[in-house]
């Protein structure tokens, strides 16, 4: 999960699970139906998975145009690390609750054959 620093400034920066609450957060549309898809997250104490539903009145099914230095997001965000990373390095967004990050779904690479792969193909499937 990350935040602009404009919003953490603004609304503080959660130290629960439970403080999201009272916090805006951005909803990721669900690809099973019409209601929003719950934030993943790992009990810090044993790893386990759970998932929560959080409030926000801002819902998206791409995050990638909030992702922009024109676009700076009003809310917390659970994004992928490969999504975060850049823009935590860079200071554009701060991690929060990082102790409660969960892995996310497993990714899978379809492809027709392994002759007609490029060689960066090829490099992205085996990392």
């Amino acid at each position: 999960m990350c935040a602009s620093p404009s919003y953490l400034a603004a609304y503080g920066k959660p130290t629960t699970i439970e403080d999201l609450d009272n916090h805006k957060c951005a909803r990721r549309a669900s690809h099973y139906g019409p209601e929003f898809a719950p934030w993943r997250f790992s009990r810090p104490e044993t790893g386990e998975p759970f998932e929560r539903s959080v409030q926000g009145t801002l819902s998206f099914d791409s995050p990638m145009r909030w992702l922009t230095p024109d676009c700076p997001v009003q809310a917390l965000l659970q994004l992928h690390t490969y999504m975060a990373e850049p823009h935590i390095k860079s200071g554009a967004l701060v991690e929060v609750l990082p102790a409660f990050a969960a892995d996310g779904p497993p990714i899978s690479v379809l492809f027709p054959s392994s002759r007609s792969l490029a060689p960066k193909v090829r490099a992205f499937i085996d990392s």
